[in-house]
């Protein structure tokens, strides 16, 4: 909990980048169910109507692999019918059908990751307290909000280590990634959607 007392100003400055990770997150993982499930089908049956959306969600390159979620995007509701139906991958497209059908509807899914992140850093505070204290902690609560610190710390940290290497300012680093979060936020807010908002260019070239 040392760690909290010490970033603590930074972790409320990374909310909005914490957010746009959560998302981010979750379609690194609904993109790699969706690529498993169409290849447990190839598997059992052939090629499949779904197999050329493989090819482009995951392309290989030497020993990278690129991810690409703007593919997932825009062939989600292509996804979620021609995936078997209530299979975990099935649901993890159709989740992020529901919640990227309009731009005002990924920026709830947002504002949900933002609620749960005020609750974690209440959490931890609550949790840093007991312990400063000596007040009796759960250890469940405990390992949720020690990992949750720890990944705001991390991020703090390298901005810092960024900064001493380069000469960019730890602060300017988050504020330009807090800055993008809000911009592509914004653009949501107004009618674009997550694809657009995420994946192409500022049509004003900010």
């Amino acid at each position: 909990m040392n760690r909290l007392r010490r970033n603590e100003p930074g972790m409320h400055y990374l909310k909005d980048v914490w957010c746009a990770e959560r998302l981010g997150d979750w379609l690194v993982d609904t993109t790699l169910a969706a690529v498993e499930a169409i290849r447990a089908d190839e598997r059992a049956a052939g090629a499949t109507e779904l197999s050329d959306i493989q090819d482009q969600l995951l392309v290989h390159g030497g020993r990278m692999m690129t991810i690409h979620h703007d593919i997932l995007l825009e062939r989600a509701v292509e996804l979620a019918e021609g995936l078997t139906q209530g299979s975990m991958a099935q649901r993890l497209v159709g989740e992020t059908v529901r919640r990227t059908a309009a731009g005002p509807d990924t920026v709830a899914w947002l504002d949900a990751f933002g609620k749960r992140f005020d609750r974690l850093i209440a959490r931890a505070e609550r949790q840093r307290n007991a312990a400063v204290h000596g007040a009796t902690t759960i250890p469940a609560v405990l390992d949720t909000v020690e990992s949750f610190v720890a990944r705001l710390s991390g991020r703090i940290v390298a901005e810092k280590l960024e900064d001493a290497a380069c000469g960019v300012s730890a602060l300017d680093a988050m504020e330009d990634a807090r800055y993008a979060a809000l911009e592509r936020k914004d653009r949501m807010s107004k009618g674009e959607t997550a694809r657009e908002a995420l994946f192409e260019s500022n049509p004003e070239g900010a």
